[in-house]
């Protein structure tokens, strides 16, 4: 990955993660896919990095020959994906949000069980 200029990820079936891109994307490399599965939500088009519709290398192709003539453009792009995949993945960040969710379960589970008390005392 390391060697890498970019990484292109190029599905015929959807992938529910995308893998492959969270590590080029980590990795600081420029990622280009196909806009299916759990990498629509890795990929944001032009900003973190390419998505092309799956199933057409000609526009795979097309993408990365535009990408390899301007280089500051992607290398800024790169940089994008790799903060966004960073902050994305970080363990503190991940653990705050379950943190949060876990709060809101708590908080609505709470506040159904005092919905079924007034519910209860209307009886």
């Amino acid at each position: 990955m390391k060697s890498c200029d970019l990484v292109a990820h190029n599905l015929i079936a959807p992938e529910p993660f995308g893998r492959v891109i969270v590590e080029g994307m980590l990795w600081g490399k420029l990622a280009i896919a196909s806009a299916a599965g759990g990498v629509i939500d890795l990929v944001e088009h032009g900003v973190t990095g390419f998505l092309v519709p799956p199933g057409e290398p000609e526009k795979l192709t097309d993408v990365i020959k535009t990408c390899r003539n301007q280089p500051e453009y992607t290398t800024a792009i790169a940089r994008s994906g790799q903060i966004q995949a960073s902050d994305r993945l970080n363990v503190k960040n991940i653990n705050q949000q379950i943190q949060e969710l876990l709060e809101k379960i708590e908080t609505n589970r709470v506040s159904v069980r005092e919905a079924m008390r007034v519910s209860d005392l209307d009886d």
